[in-house]
C-alpha cells in the first residue's frame, strides 16, 4: 500500500486549532491528521528548546572601573 509508513506514532506541527466545540463534542484542525478514521489522537502544544544562546561577559566591569577612577 504506498504511503503506508507502520503503525507507529507520527507528529505532525504547525497544525492550527479552528474552533472547539465541548457541548457537540468535535475540535476543527487545519491541517492534515495523520491515522485511519475514529483513531485517537492527542492534541498537545509544541513547545520547543532553544538553544542557549552563549553568554559574553565582559572581563573588566565598566561601572567597577569608573568607581575606581580609572
Amino acid at each position: 500500500m504506498s504511503g503506508h509508513m507502520a503503525p507507529h506514532q507520527a507528529s505532525v506541527l504547525n497544525l492550527t486549532l479552528v474552533e472547539v466545540n465541548a457541548e457537540k463534542n468535535y475540535i476543527l484542525v487545519k491541517g492534515a491528521v495523520p491515522g485511519p478514521k475514529k483513531s485517537l489522537v492527542m492534541l498537545r502544544t509544541a513547545i520547543k528548546t532553544q538553544f542557549k544562546k552563549p553568554v559574553v561577559k565582559p572581563l573588566v566591569s565598566y561601572a567597577a572601573a569608573e568607581e575606581k577612577g580609572e
